[in-house]
């Protein structure tokens, strides 16, 4: 028993998917559309959503965030 305990604490515990939360940038949505100010969120590698900071924010899990300052997307 205590050597599975043992084990069990050695196992490494695998870590939560972390969003990523792009905010702040000009992003083009399509080709030939006008950049708009918006956030994208990246979950798992993949783009998740593109659209206004609050309705990025509230499908966010804890994310890392990163302020593009008006950089281009």
């Amino acid at each position: 028993m205590g050597l599975l305990a043992i084990l069990l604490a050695l196992t490494p515990m695998a870590a939560p998917p972390t969003d990523l939360l792009l905010e702040g940038g000009q992003v083009y949505v399509s080709a030939g559309s006008a950049p708009r100010a918006v956030s994208v969120l990246v979950r798992d590698g993949k783009i998740l959503f593109v659209g206004d900071a609050a309705a990025a924010r509230g499908r966010a899990r804890s994310p890392e965030r990163v302020d593009l300052a008006g950089a281009f997307v």
